[in-house]
């Protein structure tokens, strides 16, 4: 059974390697972004995004609201697993993100109880002006080797990161053995989303990649199917709810945030 696997896989790593700060540098992912184009979109991926701030304020917002909350230039600002794709305008961007794991939740908020859905914090003047300096801070503040993650809710993001967000919930409960109200409340009460909403964006990012990988060869409609969707409606009407535009506008306006070369340094 898959999930016995990973289980004995897991005990045996922590019974033969010492676990040191390497838990935190296997947790994130980092890329930089510098352009004055003004304009940035960030799809929802299912990652907390931790967003250093070198260049001029930026204004951030939800897609399709006007209402906007300003990043200063030096801010750390941090986002939780987000439900809606968000803006970050600026006449010169220049940030640093790195896209930490969603079982973290609870560790970097652990302040805010309950969890709250799509919580975000900043942290202000802590003189950090490098990707080594916002390492060495996230390193240093979090007890990441001490942080016992949810097993239940690994190995349900598992199972759907493994079918690519195709799965049905139900197949993952009865898995796991446990109902699907015990795996809701794993969902909700550690990362902010539910479960099913977490699976459609896994199969959202699919697309955005296979689009990225195929898009002269391959129109919108061989796109969706590819991506694991079963018809375009549905695929029309979970696009419109993460990024309140149809698939076809999005991409005549917003192309380049899914084909812009891929600078991420993953961590080991």
């Amino acid at each position: 059974m898959v999930v016995v696997r990973r289980l004995e896989k897991k005990l045996k790593t922590m019974i033969t390697q010492n676990i040191t700060s390497d838990t935190f540098h296997q947790s994130y992912s980092l890329q930089h972004h510098q352009s004055n184009k003004g304009t940035h979109i960030l799809i929802p991926d299912n990652h907390i995004h931790a967003i250093l701030n070198l260049g001029h304020p930026i204004k951030k917002s939800v897609v399709g609201q006007f209402r906007t909350v300003t990043i200063a230039t030096g801010e750390l600002h941090i986002m939780g697993c987000q439900s809606r794709g968000m803006v970050l305008e600026s006449p010169d961007l220049h940030f640093i993100d790195m896209k930490i794991k969603p079982t973290y939740s609870r560790l970097i908020f652990a302040s805010h109880q309950p969890f709250v859905r799509n919580e975000s914090e900043s942290q202000v003047n802590l003189r950090l002006t490098s990707t080594e300096d916002l390492i060495a801070y996230l390193n240093t503040s979090y007890d990441w080797e001490s942080f016992d993650t949810d097993y239940i809710l690994e190995e349900a993001i598992a199972e759907i990161i493994d079918h690519a967000g195709e799965i049905k919930i139900k197949e993952i409960y009865e898995l796991l053995g446990i109902s699907k109200s015990h795996l809701e409340q794993k969902f909700i009460q550690n990362i902010g989303l539910t479960a099913k909403e977490f699976a459609k964006i896994e199969k959202l990012n699919t697309f955005i990649i296979n689009y990225g990988q195929y898009r002269d060869s391959m129109n919108l409609t061989q796109l969706t199917f590819k991506s694991g969707y079963y018809d375009q409606s549905h695929f029309i009407k979970d696009f419109r709810y993460f990024m309140d535009l149809s698939p076809r506008n999005f991409f005549k306006s917003h192309a380049q945030f899914c084909l812009e070369p891929n600078h991420m340094q993953n961590a080991s």
